[in-house]
C-alpha cells in the first residue's frame, strides 16, 4: 500500500497560518501515527521554543514535555479523537523548553482539506494567564478558525468550503420560499494578462472590487470566492420570471432570464467602469436549478455553460442547457482524440478543384480537412475547426494538413500524374505556435515540392486585424515565391481596408454573395473586382453551384471559379 504524503499547505496558506498569534498546531494521521504538520507562531512562544525544534520533537514524541501523570489520558484521549470516537477537549499539565510548568486547556477537530486529506487543528490556551487574555484568545480562536476554513483571505467572502457546506442550504431556502434558484460562475475575464501588466497586487485589488460589486448587485445572494479569479452567486429568479417556471423544467425559462442577463451586464459595466476600463470584465455562465440539482451539479452546469463562451468577445455569458451539455462533450471528444485523428490519419485531405471562368479549365485545388471518425463518423470542419481554434490547436491541424499535401503531390508526380497548385488554409493563431514559415518550407524541401505549388490562404479577418510581425511572417512566405491568397472575403467582417494593409495575390469572394444573388449582392461584387483589377489582384468567386451564378460571375469578370457547380470536395483517389 502506497504511503500517505504529509500536507502540503499553499505557501500563502501556510504563512498565514503559521504567523498566527493563536497557540496551534496541525496534525496529521498517517499510518496510525500523528505527524505534525505545522505549528503557529503562538504556540512556539506558548513553549518558548523555535518552530524547527518544536516540529522536529513533536514527531519525535508527542508527551516529551507533558506531566507524566497525564500523558497517558492524553495518549488515550488522542487514540479515539484520531477515530473519531471522542471530540479533544482536555485541561493538562506540560512544560515550556525552559522547564515552567504550564496548566493547558486544548480542543481540537477535524478539517477535510480540498484533496480530502483530513487534518486535526488543536489549538491550545495557557489557563495559568489572566481570565482575560483566556478570552481574548478563545475569540482568535473562533476567528481564525472562521477565516481559514470559511472566509477567502483576500476578498473575506465566503470560500469553496463554505459554499459545498452550506449552499445546498441556500439552495433550499430559496425552494421553501417557493422561488427558483439560480447559479451564476463569473470569471474574470484574461486575469492572467492583467496580472502581467498591471501586477499581483493589482489583480488582487480587481478582485476584491468585484467581491465588492457583486455584493452590492445581489445583496441577498450567497456569494463565494473559488479558486483564483472565479466567484459563485447562488440567488433567486426576479418574480416575473418565477411565474414563468414550468414544475421541474429549467430549459422552459432560459428565455426568461433577461433580469438576470441585464444584472450581469450591468455588473460587468460598473467592474470595467470602475477598473478604469483596464479590465475587459467578466464573464458567467449560469445554470438554473431543477429539483434533483445539488450545489455539485449546479456548480458543474453553470461552469460548463462558461466554457462555452470561449474567446468570443461579443458573449459575456451563456446558460446551460442540454446542447450546451453535449456542445461540450462533444468539444471534449474533439481535443481529447485530435493527437489520434492525426497519427491515425481519420483526418483526411479533400481537394476541391478551381477553374477559369472564362475557359472552365482545372487550374488549382483547394486542400479542405475531413475528420471521419470511426466512433463519431463524419464531423464536420464547421464543429472540429471551432474547437481547435478554441485551444489553440489549429497549427497542428494546418501543417499536418501541409504535410499531407505534399506527400500526395509527390506521391502524383512519381507516379507522372497531372500536378496544379494546391491552397492551404492558414490561420494568424498557428503563428503564435510555430514558426510556420522554417516549418512549411522545410517540408516542402522534404517532398520535393516547388514553392508556387503551393498557395498560402490567410482568411480576409486575420488580415485585417493583423499585427505587423504577423505581416512581416507574410513577407516571408511571398520574398521565397509563395502566392498568398485573402481568404473568405465579404463575409460579413468586409474591411476594405485589406487592400491597402496587405499586397495579396487573390481575393475570393465568400459564398455568402452568391447565395443571395440579389441586385444589390451583384452590384458590391462588380465593385469589388472592378477595385482587385485597378490594383493588379485576381478575382475568386467561392460557392458557384448553379448556371445562373457562373453566368454572372463570367459576366463580372471573376477571375477563377470554386464550387459545387464545377466540383465538389473529394479525396485525391
Amino acid at each position: 500500500m502506497e504511503r500517505k504524503m504529509t500536507y502540503k499547505f499553499s505557501d500563502s496558506i501556510r504563512k498565514f497560518l503559521e504567523h498566527q498569534k493563536v497557540p496551534m498546531a496541525v496534525y496529521q494521521s498517517i499510518d496510525g501515527k500523528a505527524v505534525t504538520v505545522l505549528v503557529s507562531d503562538g504556540f512556539c512562544a506558548l513553549h518558548k521554543d523555535s518552530r524547527e525544534h518544536m516540529v522536529s520533537a513533536l514527531n519525535q514524541s508527542m508527551f516529551e514535555r507533558v506531566d507524566e501523570s497525564d500523558a497517558g489520558m492524553l495518549a488515550e484521549l488522542g487514540r479515539k479523537f484520531a477515530e473519531h470516537e471522542k471530540p479533544y477537549d482536555v485541561v493538562y499539565r506540560a512544560f515550556d523548553e525552559s522547564g515552567h510548568k504550564k496548566t493547558l486547556h486544548t480542543v481540537g477537530f477535524w478539517q477535510t482539506m480540498p484533496d480530502g486529506t483530513e487534518l486535526a487543528f488543536l489549538f491550545y490556551t495557557d489557563i495559568s494567564k489572566s481570565s482575560k487574555l483566556i478570552e481574548e484568545n478563545t475569540r482568535q480562536y473562533f476567528g481564525l478558525r472562521e477565516d481559514h476554513f470559511y472566509t477567502d483571505p483576500l476578498t473575506k467572502l465566503p470560500n469553496l468550503n463554505f459554499l459545498y457546506e452550506f449552499g445546498n442550504e441556500k439552495i433550499n431556502a430559496i425552494r421553501l420560499r417557493q422561488k427558483q434558484p439560480v447559479l451564476i460562475y463569473f470569471d474574470v475575464d484574461a486575469m492572467e494578462n492583467y496580472n502581467s501588466q498591471y501586477g499581483y497586487a493589482a489583480g488582487n485589488d480587481l478582485l476584491c472590487l468585484v467581491a465588492e460589486i457583486l455584493k452590492d448587485y445581489y445583496p441577498d445572494a450567497q456569494i463565494a470566492r473559488g479558486y483564483d479569479d472565479h466567484f459563485q452567486v447562488i440567488t433567486e429568479l426576479s418574480q416575473e420570471e418565477n411565474t414563468a417556471r414550468s414544475s421541474d423544467n429549467r430549459f422552459q425559462m432560459i428565455t426568461e432570464l433577461s433580469q438576470e442577463e441585464n444584472t450581469i451586464n450591468r455588473v460587468n459595466q460598473e467592474v470595467i467602469r470602475r477598473a478604469e476600463g483596464n479590465t475587459t470584465g467578466l464573464k458567467a455562465g449560469i445554470c438554473i436549478l431543477t429539483e434533483s440539482d445539488t450545489i455539485n451539479t449546479a456548480l458543474d452546469h453553470a461552469r460548463d455553460a462558461y466554457k462555452t463562451i470561449g474567446f468570443d468577445l461579443n458573449h459575456s455569458l451563456a446558460v446551460y442547457s442540454p446542447k450546451i451539455e453535449e456542445e461540450y462533450s462533444q468539444q471534449r471528444y474533439i481535443v481529447n482524440h485530435f493527437d489520434e485523428a492525426l497519427s491515425k490519419r481519420w483526418i483526411r485531405v479533400f481537394y476541391q478543384g478551381i477553374v477559369e471562368s472564362d475557359h472552365c479549365r482545372i487550374c488549382h485545388c483547394e486542400a479542405l480537412s475531413r475528420w471521419i471518425d470511426p466512433d463519431q463518423g463524419m464531423i464536420s470542419p464547421g464543429k472540429f475547426i471551432p474547437v481547435l481554434r478554441k485551444y489553440h490547436l489549429t497549427y497542428k491541424l494546418d501543417l499536418f494538413m501541409v504535410e499531407e499535401v505534399c506527400r500526395e503531390y509527390a506521391k502524383r508526380k512519381e507516379k507522372g500524374l497531372p500536378l496544379v497548385p494546391v491552397s492551404v488554409n492558414l490561420s494568424a493563431q498557428d503563428f503564435d505556435h510555430a514558426d510556420m514559415f522554417r516549418e512549411i518550407t522545410a517540408l516542402l524541401r522534404k517532398y520535393d515540392v516547388p514553392t508556387e505549388n503551393i498557395v498560402i490562404e490567410i482568411t480576409e479577418q486575420d488580415l485585417a486585424l493583423s499585427e505587423s510581425s504577423f505581416i512581416h511572417q507574410l513577407d516571408l512566405f511571398r520574398n521565397h515565391g509563395f502566392r498568398i491568397w485573402c481568404d473568405d472575403f465579404g463575409s460579413g467582417y468586409s474591411n476594405l481596408t485589406v487592400f491597402t494593409r496587405y499586397q495579396c495575390d487573390l481575393i475570393k469572394l465568400d459564398q455568402s454573395l452568391m447565395r443571395n444573388l440579389d441586385q444589390p449582392n451583384k452590384i458590391i461584387i462588380r465593385a469589388i473586382v472592378q477595385a482587385a483589377k485597378e490594383l493588379g489582384i485576381a478575382t475568386l468567386s467561392e460557392g458557384v453551384e448553379t448556371e445562373e451564378q457562373y453566368q454572372f460571375v463570367k459576366e463580372a469578370e471573376v477571375h477563377y471559379v470554386q464550387g459545387f457547380y464545377f466540383y465538389k470536395p473529394q479525396p485525391l483517389e
